[in-house]
Formats: C-alpha cells, structure tokens, sequence
C-alpha cells in the first residue's frame, strides 16, 4: 500500500534541521530530501500539527499531482465540514420598527448584562486592582 506523504520546501538548511527535529519529537517519521525539501508519512498522523510546525519554521507545502494545497489544508482544518447555516439566520431577523429599544441617553448600551445590573464585587466577583506584597 502507498502511503501519502506532505513535501515541505524550506528557504534555508536551519529552519529544515528546526522542523525536522521537532516533527522527529513529536512521533512523526520526516525524512530529509535533497536539497531543502523534507517530507513526512501521513497516514494516522496529526496533519493539522505537521503543517503549523512545517510553516513556523518556514516550510511551504510542495503540491503535488492529485494533491493541491487546498485539498491537503481542507483535510487538516475540516472546513468542509463546517455548516454555515445563513439562509436561517437571515430569516430570524426582525426588520419591524418596533422591536427596536433606543436608549434615550443616545449610547445605546443599556441593554449590557453589567449596566442592567450594575457592577457589585460580589455579584460580578471582582478583586481590586493594583499589586500588593
């Protein structure tokens, strides 16, 4: 079985050596290339972690035939997965003039849990400020 790999182009020899030691502490298996290309295993790997060590030490992802960035980021990051439900969320709004309160001070902050309430050390569990030895 083929396993997938994520190829990593580094600028320079140092953030290379960086990323390589830090994916080889975290269980991942990098393999140096020639070059300043390094690429690791994915299979039943955290790929969301391999990219962001990768990138910090100055890798770009080397895309390859079948495998382009989009695809790899999609994996990692799920954003597929994410329902983005606007057409409901649309429909709730209220457009009627008179569900709207204006405050008659003109600032329109009211309606803020804190002013409705107003600021208690108990009830808002505040501690005073300032350093004390």
């Amino acid at each position: 079985m083929e396993q997938s790999v994520l190829r990593f182009q580094f600028k320079d020899a140092a953030g290379l050596s960086h990323a390589f030691d830090t994916l080889q502490e975290l269980g991942y298996d990098p393999v140096r290339e020639q070059g300043h290309l390094l690429h690791i295993h994915i299979e039943r790997q955290d790929l969301t972690s391999a990219l962001e060590i990768a990138e910090a030490c100055g890798g770009q992802l080397v895309e390859e035939a079948g495998r382009s960035e989009m695809n790899v980021m999609d994996e990692a990051y799920g954003m597929h997965m994410i329902p983005i439900p606007a057409h409901l969320v649309n429909e709730d709004w209220a457009d009627d003039a008179a569900y709207a309160v204006v405050d008659p001070r003109g600032d329109d902050l009211s309606h803020r849990e804190e002013e409705a309430i107003g600021w208690d050390d108990e009830l808002s569990n505040q501690f005073p400020g300032g350093v004390h030895l």
